[in-house]
């Protein structure tokens, strides 16, 4: 699939989750029925990228760079309140989609620090959009799994980041952001 209609596509998907969830007058078996179809075409399409991905040569605007949306789409659509009709295992299973995503976006980052030839300059700004939701997921797992794998992960997008924030300015607002779900992640394990 081309970049341009991955982008599309995600950007459709996307629309169609935030109209999803924004409808309060939906009949709720229509609207059940209506979740499980975006997340399993979110599911496919994460599916689709991670492949291309393995597949790319390109280190300025690799597949992974495009599908930050893919991300948002489906953490905007389990953290709806209505999330819980999609199940446990479906939540697992979006989770789980959205961590093999952050591996491969992790796997790239762990190259972008250690190859002194790649230039930040010439890297595309969406890297930085995606390093910064991948890192986001992992903040995440860091709740549900206590180990510290999750947090070196996390670090490691954290330092591509600040790598690519050479070129960036935009680069020290992502920054602020993952410190933010940071304590809000400690505020939060500290009143449970």
């Amino acid at each position: 699939m081309g970049k341009f209609a991955r982008t599309a596509q995600t950007t459709h998907l996307l629309g169609r989750v935030l109209r999803h969830v924004s409808d309060t007058e939906m009949d709720p078996q229509f609207s059940r029925e209506e979740r499980r179809s975006l997340e399993r075409a979110l599911q496919s399409l994460l599916s689709l990228t991670i492949d291309e991905e393995k597949l790319s040569t390109s280190h300025y605007c690799s597949p992974i760079a495009l599908s930050a949306r893919h991300l948002s789409a489906l953490l905007v659509l389990h953290s709806h309140p209505e999330a819980d009709a999609l199940g446990a295992e479906s939540r697992a299973r979006s989770l789980a989609a959205m961590e093999a995503l952050s591996r491969v976006t992790l796997s790239f980052a762990h190259k972008f620090i250690t190859e002194v030839k790649f230039e930040s300059d010439e890297a595309s700004p969406l890297l930085l959009d995606i390093m910064y939701r991948s890192a986001a997921v992992f903040i995440t797992l860091q709740q549900t799994h206590v180990c510290d794998e999750f947090r070196d992960c996390e670090q490691v997008l954290t330092r591509a980041m600040e790598k690519l924030g050479v070129g960036w300015m935009a680069t020290g607002v992502y920054l602020e952001l993952l410190e933010a779900r940071r304590l809000a992640t400690v505020q939060l394990e500290i009143s449970t």
